[in-house]
């Protein structure tokens, strides 16, 4: 029995070094270019905002469909201005991808929109320790659907304190 143990962990050992020449591991072009495009809005977005990107992904083998990014913000904010910081944040990214024309040979849809974005942002105090419980500690735009998120009094995961669609958001920040 020790025998045919030891031949099946060689067997599975030595298969594992076998390079397969069939991956092609380089990133396409058109995840170099989404890649290229959220690197200037990270950087935008940083300087106007102080908005700091934790995360990115989208892009990927063609045609992209969704585009993600995860946002760090350092200051405690109340719905009304988390409601601004998504729906201006979600026109910038959609902007970035519709005017550049190079991108949209490899987009899914033309043109993109708020439903081809995932957008979460974490909520920090200006020293980055957590919000208080009871503020807001994230927001997102997940396809077009607008979350607000706090802590639950049980301390586990996050609770939705608002839902509301992108274009509700946008309406009701017209009426400001």
């Amino acid at each position: 029995m020790k025998f045919y143990m030891f031949v099946a962990l060689a067997v599975l050992i030595a298969s594992c070094g076998r390079p397969n020449n069939d991956i092609d591991l380089s990133p396409d072009p058109g995840e170099r270019l989404a890649f290229e495009i959220v690197k200037e809005l990270f950087t935008k977005l940083k300087k106007e905002k102080q908005l700091y990107v934790c995360e990115y992904g989208g892009g990927g083998k063609q045609p992209i469909g969704l585009i993600h990014c995860g946002l760090n913000y350092y200051q405690s904010i109340e719905i009304e201005e988390a409601r601004e910081l998504l729906v201006t944040t979600t026109h910038q990214l959609l902007r970035a991808f519709n005017e550049d024309v190079r991108i949209h040979p490899y987009l899914s849809t033309y043109p993109f929109t708020p439903k081809n974005v995932e957008i979460r942002i974490f909520l920090h105090n200006a020293d980055g320790s957590f919000c208080a419980k009871e503020k807001l500690q994230a927001i997102s735009n997940l396809r077009g659907k607008l979350d607000y998120l706090n802590e639950r009094p049980d301390n586990r995961w996050l609770q939705k304190v608002l839902v509301e669609t992108f274009e509700e958001a946008e309406a009701k920040l017209k009426t400001m």
